[in-house]
Parts: C-alpha cells; structure tokens; sequence
C-alpha cells in the first residue's frame, strides 16, 4: 500500500510499504498509531453504518492524536497533491495476460496486441485498437486475433498500411513443434485472412521469437531462430503481402545459417527489400557480434554470404536495436560496455568508423533508438549497477555524420533514487523523444515514469520525470508508441489486480490523458479459447 505523506503545502510524497528515512517525526507517528489505526479499520460483522459510528458514538474514542493526523494524511491528501494516474484497462478478464506490443493507428490511436493465457494453461492471442479520444474501438477486452485451442505465444505487429494491423506470432497448433503464423486484422477489427492465420514457415522442429517489419505497401518481413538444421538456431525470413500469400520459400529462405547461435535482433526495411540484424554467437568460443544482413525483393542476399560485422572491438556485444536511418541505410546501437552505434549505408558501408561510436563513457544497458529521419539517432538507456538498484536513465542525440550532439556523455533522463529499468522511447513533437521507464523511487514493484526531451537536450516536462502509473502492483513489460498528435501511448503489464493489460496516453505537454468516459465500440469476440 502506498501513503501520502504531506511535506509542503500542495506536495506529497509517496511512500511504499514504509516511510522514507527523511519523514523524520511522521515515521515516529505511524509506529506509534498501528494499534489505534488497527483498531479503527478491524472488521465487524455488522451494518456498514455501525462499523463506521462505533469509534465516534456514545464513547469518547481511544485513537491518539497521531492516529488521526495519519488518517487525514492518508483519506484527505494536502490540497494541490496530484491524485493517482488511473490508467486505461485494455484487458481484464479474470485470465492473466501478458507481453503487451502497440503501434500507432495513423489517425491519433494506436492497436496493442498481447497473449492471454486462460485457466488451462493455453496461450491465446487477442488485439484492441484505441482511437485518439481513447474509446475500445474492438469491444470490451479485445478480439481474438487467432480462434484456434492451440497454444500461441509471443505476438509482434506492425501496421499494414490501411489503419489496421500485421500480427505475428509462434503457435504450436500441431502439437508437435512451434511453427510462425500471421494475421491481417482491419480497422474495425475483422480478420482479413484466413481465420485460423497464415503459415509463416511450418518447417521441421521449431521456428521461434518472431520479429516483423512493414512493408510499406500492405505487406511484411518476417525474421525467426530456427532450428530445423542448428539446435542452436539459425536465422531465416519470409516476406508476405497484403493479401496474405508468402514471397518467398515456403518455409522461408535463411539469413545466416553459419556455427553457433544467430538470436534474431530486430528487421529494418531498406528499399524493396530489408536489413536483418542479429547477435551471432559465432560457435568458436568468440565473444557474441552484431551482424547484418540486407536482401532484395526475391530474398537474395545483398552484403555477402555471412552478412556483415557491425564492429571490429575485442567486447563481447549485446541486445542491438535498430531502426532505419531515412537514407536508405539503418543505425544500430548496442551495449558493450558502454553503449556504442554502428550506421551502415545502403551498401553496407560503415559510416561511423570500424568500432562505432561510443555513446557514454560509463557501462550501459538496454537501449533504445529513434530516427531523426535524417541518418542520426536519438538512443536512451539505463545505467549499469553492480545490485541494479541505482541504475539512471540516459540519452544521446547522435548527428548523420556519428558526432554526439549531447556531449561526450549524454544527458541524464532521470538521476532518481532507486533503480529506473525497462526503458523505451517514442518520437516526440518537433523533434527530440519521449522517454518512459520502470521506476523504483516509491514503490519497489515499480511505477511508471517520462520525460520528453527536445532536439537540444533539454528535458520539457518536470525534473527526473512525470508519473505514468502509480498503481499499487507491478507494471512491467512496458511499451510505446508515438501517438501522431505530439504525445504518445504506452502499454504494459499490470498487478493491480492480477495480471492484466494496461495504457496511457501522455500529452505533448506532459500530462496523463484522463479516461473518464472510456466505452467499447461493439462487443468482444473471444471465441475459441476457452
């Protein structure tokens, strides 16, 4: 449970569990009011009237003085305090769901997809698309993105083109091993193809982790881990188009299929065809690399049978992300020690030296990368910490020629106490980003937090960030969007009563969207998982 505590006139300060050491006197008043506390809020089988009249009617009551100011603290908060965030339920049917994804709508909404998981045990896949005043455009909780009992996990999804949307995920409908399927699922939320989905690959033993890319015209890029030849897993694509027919091999072509593990990273789509990039364990006993790889419309391999190598430095690399860079090429970035950033033309050139540049001096992990647009970036992440409970977040705009714009080290997001994790960011209005992370600063389950940065490195809204989500429980498994209207939207995971799916729209000026009024359009349709 959280207590706010009055420290000033119109603040508060949120406390989880216990106060913070700074109360002082306030924490000397809550260990001394438990038992009156305790006594007031005891249940009684009675009418709620009496329950209530009992400590006050026809006896002088036995609670302390610092009982009541402890009440008043928590019922009647200082005038002026900003009240909890109460975020907009996107699924809460009694099943727990999880691994939310969300895209933009192209008219100010967006589309979130996530998997259920329903008293069997067996994963399910649903979708909802909000509109820009933040109505359930697809019934209460959602549409069933495939009907099929059959397990399906881990969806993925880009939009097609139309307002509607591209999902992806693994399903393991033949009982024997995980293949990758697809849907096309409309702006009114009808299935555009067939309804139990579109085999991806089907091939022998598993093919999982599923990662997509649009097209631009209706269609997608597809890439997986694969192991129907590598235990280890190797990495294969498929393209498919608006109409729901593959481009390429049936059970799609391989991007590398070299020794050791390739654990697919992200697809960037690069003219007619697109770029795959990926870790790639190189089964040597060598540290992890970052590889790429581009291919044309038909599939066929542009840089070489291997791919390339993003770097050439003596750190092991991890977790890249990626994202075009508006002139045909992409930017990677990656932790490796610190947080360093490759830009590959569209010939696959390095364009900012053999080793990439380095984005912080000091350790750095799970970044996150905007494209100007123009061939620079703008990437966040959190800080490194030996207990992870004093990690910071932190951001650096990168020119198209690699020069740092934000100074050698970047910016800091967020400098709070406790440890700020799970970072994502969103292209922001006129430039720069909006930036949200999990945050342990009140809560050690974790609230939610942004901050919008402008193209100079200035941070708009207030100092280490505004609330997203002050909800008693975890939220985590967080994810955003741009909103298309300056703001953005985010989804994620949510305890607060189970495990359900949560969003919130954040305006160009730092404040949460309200909710008030919030109706589904027409009724859900979960039919087929039970």
């Amino acid at each position: 449970m959280s207590v706010a505590f009055p420290d000033a006139p119109g603040h508060c300060s949120m406390v989880a569990g216990r106060p913070r050491e700074s109360a002082g006197s306030r924490l000397d008043i809550l260990r001394s009011t438990t038992r009156g506390v305790r006594r007031l809020l005891r249940p009684r089988v009675r009418p709620l009237r009496d329950e209530w009249r009992a400590p006050f009617h026809g006896r002088r009551s036995a609670l302390p003085v610092g009982a009541w100011l402890l009440l008043v603290a928590t019922f009647c908060p200082a005038a002026g305090s900003a009240a909890p965030v109460p975020n907009l339920p996107i699924c809460t049917t009694p099943l727990s769901q999880d691994l939310p994804q969300i895209i933009p709508d192209g008219s100010g909404g967006v589309i979130i997809t996530w998997q259920t998981t329903t008293t069997s045990g067996v994963k399910g896949i649903f979708a909802q698309r909000i509109d820009r005043e933040d109505h359930a455009a697809w019934g209460e909780n959602g549409v069933a993105v495939c009907p099929l009992p059959a397990d399906q996990q881990r969806p993925m999804l880009v939009p097609d083109s139309s307002g509607g949307a591209i999902v992806v995920w693994q399903d393991y409908r033949s009982g024997n091993d995980w293949d990758v399927f697809a849907q096309r699922i409309d702006r009114s939320g009808t299935l555009r193809w067939p309804r139990a989905g579109v085999p991806i690959s089907s091939a022998a033993s598993d093919q999982l982790g599923p990662e997509v890319a649009s097209d631009g015209h209706g269609g997608a890029l597809v890439a997986w881990r694969d192991l129907r030849e590598d235990p280890s897993s190797d990495l294969y694509a498929q393209a498919i188009d608006g109409t729901g027919q593959v481009r390429w091999s049936t059970s799609g072509i391989p991007i590398s299929a070299g020794p050791g593990a390739q654990l697919v990273s992200q697809v960037v789509m690069s003219g007619a065809g697109g770029v795959f990039v990926w870790r790639d364990s190189l089964g040597d006993g060598a540290y992890a690399r970052i590889h790429a790889q581009r291919v044309d419309a038909m599939g066929n391999p542009l840089w070489g049978p291997g791919g390339l190598l993003l770097d050439d430095g003596a750190a092991p690399d991890a977790h890249p992300v990626s994202v075009a860079d508006g002139r045909g090429g992409l930017v990677v970035a990656w932790e490796s020690g610190p947080i360093h950033a490759q830009r590959l033309d569209v010939s696959g050139r390095r364009l900012w030296g053999d080793d990439g540049i380095v984005l912080s001096t000091a350790d750095g992990s799970a970044p996150s990368v905007l494209s100007d647009g123009d061939g620079g970036v703008t990437v966040a992440w959190q800080t490194r910490s030996f207990d992870d409970e004093a990690s910071d977040i932190r951001a650096q705009s990168v020119r198209a020629s690699g020069t740092p714009r934000w100074g050698p080290d970047g910016i800091a997001v967020c400098e709070a106490s406790g440890a700020q994790t799970e970072v994502v960011a969103a292209q922001a209005a006129a430039g720069g980003a909006i930036v949200m992370w999990r945050d342990a600063r009140s809560d050690p389950f974790g609230d939610l937090c942004a901050q919008r940065v402008d193209s100079s490195g200035t941070a708009l809204w207030k100092a280490d960030g505004i609330v997203v989500s002050d909800a008693p429980g975890f939220q985590s498994a967080l994810t955003i969007c741009s909103d298309g209207l300056g703001g953005a939207v985010a989804a994620w995971t949510d305890g607060r009563a189970g495990r359900h799916i949560y969003a919130q729209r954040v305006s160009p000026q730092g404040r949460p969207v309200g909710h008030e009024g919030t109706r589904p359009a027409k009724p859900p349709d979960h039919r087929g998982l039970r």
